[in-house]
């Protein structure tokens, strides 16, 4: 005898955020509190998830605009701030990319060169815990 699959109503395949937003891209102030002032991200950041993520709704302080990777030798890491893409190409890894280890050990390496610029004279080394990786999921 073969189990009976289960239907269930297209509502509960959304999580708790989906259902409390609706069709809204943030919180509506009737449903809760949305935080609209990113204090740590550089601002060409903010603006660019502000206006395709939160509906025009995040910012960043104007002093955010001087947050900088200091790098006295860019060679994978050619931008003081913003987004920084860096194509790795591989092909028919389904489960691990060791090119993306190789080139993410790279960067990170080089990052660990670099300082961090807060604002105009307020400068620190870059250490291991200032640094986050993305990385896309590799589907097979």
């Amino acid at each position: 005898m073969k189990p009976l699959q289960g239907q269930h109503q297209a509502e509960l395949e959304k999580s708790p955020l989906q259902l409390l937003l609706g069709d809204a891209a943030v919180v509506p102030p009737n449903r809760g509190v949305s935080i609209e002032t990113s204090r740590r991200m550089h601002t060409t950041i903010c603006k660019v998830l502000s206006e395709h993520v939160y509906d025009q709704k995040l910012l960043a302080p104007e002093d955010n605009q001087h947050h900088a990777i200091i790098n006295p030798s860019p060679s994978l890491v050619t931008r003081q701030a913003g987004i920084l893409f860096v194509p790795c190409v591989h092909h028919g890894n389904t489960v691990l990319a060791m090119e993306e280890v190789k080139v993410i050990s790279e960067l990170v390496a080089e990052l660990k060169r670099c300082s961090f610029q807060r604002a105009p004279g307020d400068i620190k080394p870059l250490e291991l815990e200032d640094i986050m990786i993305l990385a896309p999921t590799i589907f097979g």
